[in-house]
C-alpha cells in the first residue's frame, strides 16, 4: 500500500511541474506585430500586402495583409535579440537585427510603417540584393510599353502599378539607386 501511495505522490508532483511547464512556457511567449509600406505612391492598396516577415532561424513567419499588418505570434523571450527579415519581389529585402524581445512589440505603426524600397528585380531567377544598373536595364527593356498594348509590357517593371512602364518608374528605382539592405533606417519599434 505505501508503494502506490508513492507511486501516486510521484505521479502528481510530475504532473503539477509538467503543468507549471506548459503555463511557464506560454507566459514566455509574445507578439511582434507591425505595419509595412511601400516608400513610393501607388495606384491600388494591394502594394501593402504580400510582404514576407520572417523572425530568422525559425519557422516563425506572417505576410502583410491589405493595410499592411502583420502579426508573428508566439515568439520566445529573447534578451539578446532576433533578426526580423522583411521582403517581397521587386523589393530591396530588409532585416532588422537585435530586435530584443522581452514583451510584445510592434514594429512601425499604421501612421509611420516599416518603409520597403522597390527595384530589386530577379534577373536570371536571382536577386543580386541592391538596386543598381541591372535593375535598369529591366525597366529599360520595357520602357514606354502599356498594358495590353504591347508584348513587352512587363508587370514587375511597372512598378508603381500605373500599367505603363515609365518615368514614375524610373524615378523610383532612381530614388534609392545604389542601395543596398544595409542602407536601410532603424524602424521604430514601440514596447
Amino acid at each position: 500500500m505505501n508503494k502506490i501511495k508513492i507511486l501516486l505522490l510521484c505521479v502528481i508532483i510530475l504532473l503539477a511541474s509538467f503543468n507549471f511547464s506548459i503555463v511557464n512556457a506560454e507566459e514566455n511567449q509574445y507578439k511582434i506585430s507591425g505595419y509595412i509600406d511601400s516608400d513610393f505612391s501607388y495606384a491600388s492598396d494591394n502594394f501593402k500586402s504580400g510582404f514576407l516577415v520572417e523572425l530568422v532561424g525559425s519557422s516563425i513567419q506572417a505576410v502583410s495583409d491589405s493595410s499592411g499588418y502583420f502579426e508573428l505570434d508566439n515568439v520566445p523571450f529573447n534578451s539578446s535579440g532576433y533578426t526580423i527579415k522583411i521582403s517581397k519581389d521587386v523589393y530591396l529585402s530588409r532585416e532588422i537585427t537585435g530586435v530584443k524581445v522581452t514583451g510584445n512589440l510592434e514594429l512601425g505603426s499604421k501612421t509611420e510603417p516599416v518603409k520597403m524600397w522597390a527595384g530589386d528585380f530577379k534577373v536570371n531567377g536571382v536577386r543580386d540584393n541592391a538596386i543598381n544598373m541591372i535593375d535598369i536595364v529591366q525597366v529599360a527593356k520595357s520602357f514606354g510599353n502599356i498594358y495590353l498594348e504591347y508584348r513587352q509590357y512587363c508587370p514587375e517593371t511597372d512598378i508603381n502599378g500605373d500599367l505603363t512602364v515609365n518615368m514614375a518608374d524610373v524615378i523610383i528605382l532612381a530614388k534609392h539607386f545604389n542601395q543596398t539592405p544595409a542602407n536601410y533606417p532603424e524602424p521604430t519599434i514601440i514596447i
